[in-house]
């Protein structure tokens, strides 16, 4: 957004600029069993589609959730973990 010249904001500036240049749909990353951010975790909802199988279930045991047969099942799984809505990247 941007303001007229002179107007005046009650939000410091260096929110303002924290706020503008902030990537939007950015991911959170979530401690995992052991109390720690767990390790490479995905930045993007597209960083979960590029993960194989190595990545995604080390993301799913570091957060101690189950493994289960097949690679696109267990996105599936970690997306509804995380609460990822798709079309949010």
């Amino acid at each position: 957004m941007i303001l007229p010249a002179g107007t005046k904001t009650t939000l410091p500036k260096l929110l303002i600029v924290l706020v503008i240049l902030e990537p939007a749909n950015l991911l959170e990353p979530l401690y995992g069993l052991n109390s720690r951010l767990v390790l490479n975790f995905p930045r993007t909802g597209a960083d979960i589609e590029r993960f194989g199988g190595d990545e995604i279930n080390a993301l799913l045991i570091g957060l101690g959730l189950k493994v289960t047969a097949t690679v696109a099942a267990c996105k599936e799984c970690f997306k509804r973990y995380i609460g990822f809505i798709t079309g949010m990247d």
